[in-house]
This record gives structure tokens, C-alpha cells and sequence, in this order.
């Protein structure tokens, strides 16, 4: 096969990605992407003191997909799904930030002059107090619109428009985080969410920023979501550079397809994130 026949093929496969998230119809929010199928197996449990659900997450890549939470080879993935605990607000990650989570980069493009617009914004509106990934949310949140037809493939195109879905939400926070010197890095994977008296769960992208010496979820898309929110990582960029899209390609059979709640301790009854 030809270079120019492997880049039409790429391009296709893409377009054909794009096109089935944007055609499923989303109704927890714009930002949103594809509803994932939610199964719950278990009632909640009064008796439990433990508020993490536990699930059974199916996907393409299982195996790849215990790996991304820490899990040993061997059995974990083997049977097509992997059992993980969930926590509000954060996930297991073993690794150190690196060099890249402070960086400009070819998609998180802070030092472009629009961000730097909105760097300045936000400092000002904290007066003299250092920033959190807290703040940053805060601020994308309110200054954003959810709009899912946009599409914006770097930071300094977000900041110019102020809109779009999870996607941009995710691209903008990575980018102002970055730029007042919090590590951070965008996510993809799935967010498990209670709205409207059940479960559901989404196709999504947010960040994860470097705070304290541990990994903290940060979503800005989903930041007044009044109900909790559970996240299952699937990948985050290793390459935020011009091959960005064929990096995501590659780890696109560790999205889940299908979820399945096996217990839900105290989390059945959580009318809020706190």
C-alpha cells in the first residue's frame, strides 16, 4: 500500500469515528460524546461503608485497558471486560508527571497569544492567590460554550471561539494549567454519571492534573453536573504533536463499549458530587 493510500485510509477511519460520535444523540449534555449501553447488576447497598462502585467495563483492548489502571497481565482483559473500582474525583495513575505536562505542544498551544489573553484573565480575577486545577475548571467552565458541531483541534483555536464539546473543554484546561505551571494532561476514556434517577455513561475527554503528588480528575465540561461523576481512563496523548490523531487511532480499543455495575455501595444514593 502506498503512503497516499495509508493517508486516505487513516483519514477515512477517522471521519467514520467522528461521524458515529457526532449522529448518537446525547442527552446528559453538549459535551458529551457517545453514550456507552449501562447495565446495573446490583441495587444499592445500605449496609456498605464504602462509596466506590465496583464495575465491569468491556472493551476491544480489555487487556490494554487493565494495564492503563495498573492491573497485572494474565487474567485482567482475558475474558473481553476488566472489574475496576471507582472513586469520585480521581482514578490510579503510577506515573510521574514528565517534562511534557508543563509544555507547550503542537494542540495545547498556551504560548499562543489568546490563551495568554485568558492566562492574564485569570490571574487577575485571583488577585494575588497562586491558581489550582480548582480554579481553572472553574474558570473554563464559565467562560466556555457547550456547542457540539464545533470542532477545534488546539487550544489557541478554543480560545479564540470559547466553545465546542468535551474535547475543547479538555484542550483549553490542559492549556491554562499549563501556562500558570500545573502539570497537566488530557484523558480519554468514560464518564459514569447519575442523572435523572439513573445510571449512565458517556464517551468523554477532561483532564487530570499534577497537584499535591497525585493525579487529580479536572473536568470542566462537566463541572455543574449536579449528580457524581465516575471516570474510567482509557488513554491519554503520547504524542500531542502533529501525529496526534493517528496516536488516539491507536489506542482507540481500550474505549469501553459496554458497562456493567456489580456494586454500588453507598454510590446508588449520592445526590451530589460530594
Amino acid at each position: 500500500m502506498t503512503a497516499a493510500a495509508r493517508g486516505r485510509l487513516w483519514r477515512t477511519a477517522l471521519a467514520t469515528l467522528v461521524l458515529a460520535m457526532l449522529v448518537m444523540p446525547v442527552p446528559l449534555s453538549a459535551q458529551s460524546l457517545a453514550a456507552v449501553p449501562v447495565e446495573a447488576l446490583a441495587e444499592p447497598n445500605g449496609a456498605s461503608t464504602s462509596p466506590k462502585p465496583r464495575v465491569r467495563v468491556f472493551a476491544q483492548d480489555a487487556p490494554g485497558l487493565a494495564r492503563m489502571w495498573g492491573q497485572a497481565d494474565g487474567q485482567s482483559g482475558s475474558n473481553g471486560y476488566v472489574e475496576l473500582e471507582l472513586m469520585l474525583g480521581t482514578h490510579p495513575s503510577l506515573d510521574e508527571p514528565s517534562a511534557a505536562a508543563l509544555s507547550a505542544s503542537f494542540i495545547v498551544d498556551f504560548n499562543d497569544a489568546a490563551v495568554q489573553r485568558l492566562r492574564h484573565q485569570l490571574l487577575t480575577d485571583l488577585g494575588s492567590r497562586v491558581p489550582t486545577g480548582d480554579d481553572v475548571v472553574r474558570f473554563v467552565a464559565r467562560s466556555m460554550r457547550g456547542d457540539y458541531a464545533s470542532s477545534s483541534p488546539y487550544a489557541s483555536k478554543v480560545a479564540r471561539s470559547l466553545q465546542g464539546d468535551c474535547t475543547e473543554y479538555s484542550l483549553l484546561t490542559a492549556a491554562l494549567a499549563r501556562s500558570v505551571q500545573i502539570p497537566a494532561r488530557i484523558v480519554n476514556g468514560l464518564a459514569l454519571v447519575y442523572v435523572e434517577e439513573r445510571w449512565q455513561a458517556y464517551g468523554h475527554a477532561w483532564v487530570q492534573t499534577f497537584e499535591a503528588g497525585q493525579w487529580v480528575v479536572r473536568d470542566s465540561a462537566l463541572a455543574d453536573l449536579p449528580g457524581p461523576a465516575f471516570y474510567v481512563p482509557a488513554f491519554s496523548f503520547s504524542d500531542e504533536g502533529p501525529g496526534y490523531q493517528l496516536d488516539q487511532m491507536r489506542h482507540i480499543g481500550r474505549m469501553p463499549s459496554r458497562v456493567q455495575i456489580i456494586d454500588l455501595g453507598r454510590a446508588g444514593g449520592m445526590p451530589n458530587r460530594d
